[in-house]
């Protein structure tokens, strides 16, 4: 059951891509005034109700910490970067004037302004200054050779669309491993991986 009551392109589609890969039938629900939600229904409610007749639930909902209270969700880390990166073993560096780390990083993390999670009361995110955390294809020139850029997507100007065709642009194959990504975690939810490498080994990598 997709879940997804605030507005996603690349999440949804992906995770429905990857049911589909694995045999699932999906059912979804984007807005609530199509649910019994515009009766006064609660959104606990009506996700207990989902989970009367579906397996899992994927949901992207406008309160960051609305899946955490409901059981058998299948919700996004929430870890701060900086943590994860440290329980990784990957070396980063904070810091405030972008382009004096051009020549040194090995991959640059991109991603925009998520205002869509402020307060609509809370000002105008957008009047904020980001051109000097935009990445053009002049900049591209300071990058090593070796370096990958990546964004979740969507995009606003943090990179020009310049940028694209330059080999170290990892975007575009983000987007298409993020589906794989999400059937495998799936796989593994559901314990069917083993059946998968049994059907890929029976019938030939090219067949499968």
């Amino acid at each position: 059951m997709l879940y997804f009551v605030q507005p996603s392109t690349r999440t949804f589609l992906s995770f429905q891509s990857a049911c589909q890969i694995l045999g699932m039938k999906t059912a979804d629900v984007r807005d609530t005034n199509t649910s019994s939600e515009v009766k006064g229904e609660s959104e606990a409610d009506t996700v207990r109700t989902f989970s009367s007749y579906y397996d899992v639930i994927i949901m992207r909902h406008h309160q960051a910490d609305f899946a955490q209270h409901i059981a058998h969700v299948l919700n996004n880390s929430n870890r701060p970067v900086p943590v994860y990166l440290d329980q990784h073993g990957v070396s980063y560096k904070l810091t405030e004037d972008f382009s004096s780390v051009l020549s040194d990083a090995d991959a640059f993390y991109m991603t925009r302004l998520q205002d869509e999670w402020d307060d609509k009361d809370g000002g105008d995110k957008k009047s904020i200054n980001v051109q000097g955390y935009s990445l053009t294809k002049e900049n591209m020139s300071f990058l090593q050779p070796h370096a990958i850029v990546m964004h979740p997507l969507p995009r606003r100007q943090e990179i020009s669309s310049k940028v694209d065709n330059d080999p170290r642009a990892m975007y575009w194959r983000q987007v298409r491993n993020g589906m794989w990504i999400r059937a495998a975690l799936l796989a593994m939810i559901f314990d069917v991986t083993d059946n998968i490498f049994r059907i890929k080994d029976t019938f030939g990598e090219n067949e499968s």
